[in-house]
Parts: C-alpha cells; structure tokens; sequence
C-alpha cells in the first residue's frame, strides 16, 4: 500500500510525524508539502513542486490531505481511497466552506477532537503520534525547588494571563514560573521544556466565537518528555472511552487548575515521579509511532476490502 500525504505548509509538522508513523508499521508512506514551514522542524514534508506531486499521486493508493487544504495535482481520485486530516484553526473557521470542498471527494475525513461533528464526511476522531524514540523522558531529580513552564506557539491565545493570574495565588512549595511568547525553534522548545516539572499547555478556551475541547501538540510533546501536564481538556471522558486511560490533568477553569497545581506541589518527591513516569507511559500506549500508524492501517485495510 502506498500512502501519499500532501499539504501546502506542514503546520506542527504533523503529515511528516504522520507519514514516519505509517512507514513504522510498514505502510510505503511520504509527505510532501508545497512550502516549508517557518519553525525548523527537524522532520518536515518534502518540499515538492506540484508538478512532481502529481506523478507521486499517481503512484499511490491513498492519497491523504492534510491541514483542510485541497491541492490539486490533476490526477483524477476516483480510483484511490481519499482522505482529508482536519484539524486546528484552518477547519475550525472555515468548517462550511473546507466541507463543501472536501465531502465530494473524500472517502473519510481524519478530525482531531476539537473540530469533530462539523460537518466532515465519514469523520474518524484521530490524535496525531509523537517521537517516543527521538523525544527522551527527563525526570525530576532536584526537588529543592519546582520549575512550572508555559511556551504557547499561539503566543497569547494559549490563556497566558489566566495563567499568570493562578500561580499568583499559589502558595505552596517553592517553585518558579518560566514562561516566554516568542517563537523560537522546535528542538530549543524541547528543550526548554525538557528543563520544566509542571508543564501548563493551555487554558484558552475558545478560538474566535469556537470552543476548545482537546489537547494540542504541546501537551503531547511535554508528556513525552515526562513532564506533568495540566490543560483544559473538556472531552477527556470522551477520550478515555474512545482511546483508554489518559494521564493528562484536565484543568478546565482557573479554579481547577490552583487545585491540580497546589495538588502536585504537594506530592511526596517519590509520588512526584511516579506521575511523571505514568505520564510518560500513556504517550507511549496510546500515541507512539507505531500506536498510531496502526490504527490508521486498519482503518485503510478495512476501505480496501
């Protein structure tokens, strides 16, 4: 089975990590994208010009659009299984005009949790994988004073100030809060959160007039880097029934958050850890390369039938 994913700009890099996922579970997979993107990555899609995207196309027996953006190669569909991946701002704002697109042509629509039950044709909830391999756990040894680290890639939008605003009114344990808005690139993210006990990915809780359900990329990556993740998360039940157990904290008002975070300083230094390792266990159980790849292969097995 050959797998082609295309975008214009690989957003969070997410048709690369996807494409690397499938490979691992032994799909012919690669992503191509039109433009590179502007935060470095280290793993992105193959910049392709249209022209060269077509001949991949015609190659392939699933064609996968990825970020709600159509590209138009010239090579006619009708004989391949056709996938849309939504997710983010793009579908969020745009879901009527991206579905009357979409929906005449696409076999399944693959929709993160945030954007589900808008309108896609035969919509799948998905979660993107994450780098268990290349992103290391890095676990507190140093319990002499807590780090609480907030890097939104939105800048603001990620509710910095509701942020700020709680941690004022926390008052136990030593800790110290690293924050910063301004981009810089991926692999020094990681790091800088790699150096966090606490990671705080989001408490905003809507994009425009559209709310906010799930997790983003961040969480994923701070989980992996075995870090205590707190975050709004109001579908975490639905998560729980459709994926298993989630070792995320759902912090879903400002209230629950001064609780989770009073909550956690107050773990004994062993009980600390063992959150840590468990946080870092469920990335690997439910968001792994492989994880991942494999429940899109069913899904593509099962269309081929």
């Amino acid at each position: 089975m050959k797998v082609t994913l295309l975008c214009k700009i690989d957003f969070a890099n997410v048709a690369s990590i996807l494409a690397e996922s499938f490979r691992k579970v032994g799909i012919n997979a690669i992503a191509f994208s039109l433009k590179r993107h502007k935060f470095k990555y280290t793993k992105q899609a193959t910049v392709i010009e249209r022209d060269n995207a077509k001949v991949e196309v015609e190659k392939s027996d699933v064609v996968v659009f990825v970020h709600s953006l159509f590209i138009d190669t010239g090579v006619d569909l009708g004989e391949k299984i056709v996938a849309v991946y939504h997710t983010g701002s793009q579908y969020r704002k745009n879901a009527r005009e991206v579905n009357q697109v979409f929906n005449k042509i696409v076999d399944v629509s693959f929709c993160g949790g945030d954007v589900l039950n808008m309108g896609a044709k035969n919509e799948m909830w998905v979660q993107p994988p994450i780098d268990t391999e290349f992103i290391k756990p890095v676990y507190k040894t140093d319990f002499s004073k807590f780090i609480i680290g907030h890097f939104p890639s939105g800048g603001a939008k990620k509710g910095c100030a509701i942020i700020n605003e709680v941690l004022q009114r926390v008052r136990k344990r030593n800790f110290e809060f690293n924050y910063n808005l301004n981009h810089v690139p991926w692999t020094y993210n990681l790091k800088r959160m790699s150096e966090c006990d606490i990671y705080i990915e989001d408490m905003h809780d809507k994009q425009g007039d559209k709310p906010l359900y799930v997790f983003g990329m961040q969480a994923l990556e701070a989980a992996c880097l075995g870090k205590v993740v707190c975050t709004r998360f109001p579908m975490f039940g639905e998560y729980e029934k459709t994926f298993g157990p989630c070792s995320l904290i759902a912090t879903d008002t400002p209230e629950i958050l001064q609780a989770k975070i009073e909550d956690l300083l107050s773990l004994s230094n062993e009980k600390f850890v063992e959150l840590q390792k468990r946080t870092r266990k469920w990335v690997e159980d439910q968001h792994s390369y492989e994880v991942v790849g494999n429940r899109f292969k069913k899904i593509f097995e099962e269309m081929r039938k």
